[in-house]
């Protein structure tokens, strides 16, 4: 079988890995960091040679599918996802006859069991043990500290705060900046100001040399002929004179008024929804303002008729009213998962011209690099969502340049969430950032020289009755 080509950058990560008991990868999307942690693994002595490798794969459950596709292109057919009820992925557990095993982050609810199997190595993508207070990040702190390698995988590390960081380097390695607790972390290197906790100057040092000795940091613009210009429009609307004052009522009063919808609230995230829905032209799930949908028509008619693209949602009411009225097909959480990964193959062969998606359900782990135009009809809050659903569009292989079209309702939360977005990715782009130089400075920028004679070497392993062999 006819091995894929790593570029230097892959090289560089593969060696990075090789090196370090526990790799951190944080390279930006389309990098192609998940083959290097399976190439990685495939050159891995396993603890048991003659059951092989045994790996479990933790990451969003749409990212999965983009896991088994590169072990199938790696020749992989011992893979498993597990998944279904309880007792089928204990069945599958016990019975121990695969190499790769693909669970959903939300898995380990269903099978703490996995924490009591002798891996080879736990591998956790996308990152989604960011907060301490979670249930899944204290699971993965607490466990597995028996696994021979942990991996962490990961475009957008700190996409909300540095504060981040410490529970996923905890995993890693046990510690972070030689704290083992992320909130002696917080007490110690932050300062809380309002209700913000901001780093002092000795925590944005010491976490910078942390990334920098620890974690293998690569952007897209810091690899040679990657540097892809993207292009970034923002489109402006007005709610009607009616509905906004519908909509100003609501924010000052928490109350929802409107022909017969008539409702109230105390809680301030209720209010918000109701008033992000209101931007799009929603009320209690109506459609009652149709200006977003007829400027997403005339962009696609007229500026860009000649152009394929993605759009994404927040809500699938956008996504179903997008679909009904323009024709497109849509994908949200009720569509089902062998539906999903048709109608992204038929719109990446050109079936579709457009493509709706709700930004949960397809930000991770889809391969949408067909088109170079993507239209924001509903923005999303979280940092890591907006960035993961903007680089599904790039590839190695594509030069660009890449458009992202903002669809913005005037004196409303959209322009709060066009703020807060930029600068959300300024913060953490800074201490990425940062991180990067640290290691140039400190001659880290290429852990190690790839040669020609290096780079021939790099082949995995086979799979055979006695363990393992070159190939």
């Amino acid at each position: 079988m006819k091995r894929r080509k790593l570029y230097p950058h892959q090289i560089d990560a593969y060696q990075y890995a090789r090196r370090v008991r526990n790799p951190a990868l944080l390279m930006e999307m389309r990098l192609g960091k998940t083959l290097v942690a399976i190439r990685t693994m495939l050159y891995t002595q396993p603890l048991d040679r003659k059951a092989g490798l045994r790996v479990l794969v933790v990451a969003p459950y749409s990212a999965l599918p983009g896991w088994e596709n590169e072990l199938r292109l790696e020749g992989q057919t011992f893979v498993c996802w597990l998944s279904g009820p309880r007792n089928k992925r204990l069945e599958t557990l016990e019975a121990w006859q695969h190499n790769w095993y693909l669970l959903n982050k939300e898995g380990f609810l269903v099978v703490p069991e996995i924490a009591d199997k002798m891996w080879d190595a736990v591998i956790v993508d996308e990152s989604f043990i960011r907060n301490p207070r979670a249930k899944v990040t204290k699971f993965f702190m607490r466990e597995f500290r028996y696994v021979p390698k942990r991996w962490l995988l990961s475009g957008t590390p700190n996409p909300e705060s540095d504060l981040e960081l410490a529970p996923q380097f905890i995993y890693l390695n046990g510690n972070f900046c030689g704290f083992r607790s992320p909130w002696q972390f917080r007490a110690q290197l932050f300062r809380q100001i309002g209700f913000d906790w901001v780093p002092t100057p000795e925590a944005a040092r010491r976490i910078e040399a942390e990334l920098a000795s620890k974690a293998f940091v690569l952007r897209r613009r810091d690899v040679p002929g990657f540097g892809e210009k993207k292009i970034k429009e923002t489109r402006y609307l007005e709610l009607p004179p009616k509905l906004k004052r519908v909509y100003d009522e609501a924010e000052r009063s928490f109350v929802l008024k409107y022909q017969d919808v008539e409702k109230k609230t105390k809680w301030a995230m209720v209010k918000w929804n109701w008033l992000r829905q209101l931007s799009c032209g929603f009320i209690d799930h109506k459609l009652v303002w149709k200006g977003k949908l007829q400027e997403l028509q005339a962009l696609l008619q007229g500026e860009l008729r000649k152009e394929r693209a993605v759009i994404w949602c927040s809500y699938n009411q956008d996504v179903a009213a997008i679909s009904k009225t323009l024709g497109f097909p849509g994908i949200t959480g009720k569509t089902p998962v062998p539906r999903r990964g048709r109608i992204i193959k038929e719109f990446n062969a050109g079936k579709y011209r457009a493509l709706v998606l709700q930004i949960r359900v397809a930000s991770f782990g889809v391969d949408l690099s067909s088109v170079d135009t993507a239209i924001y009809y509903s923005e999303t809050p979280s940092a890591i969502l907006a960035q993961q659903a903007e680089d599904r569009l790039l590839s190695a292989s594509k030069k660009g340049p890449y458009l992202y079209v903002y669809l913005t309702t005037r004196d409303t939360v959209d322009e709060d969430l066009r703020m807060l977005m930029v600068t959300k990715r300024l913060v953490s782009a800074k201490t990425l950032a940062l991180a990067v130089l640290n290691r140039q400075n400190k001659g880290l920028s290429r852990p190690h020289v790839a040669t020609a004679a290096g780079r021939a070497s790099i082949r995995p392993r086979s799979r055979t009755a006695v363990g393992w062999k070159e190939k």
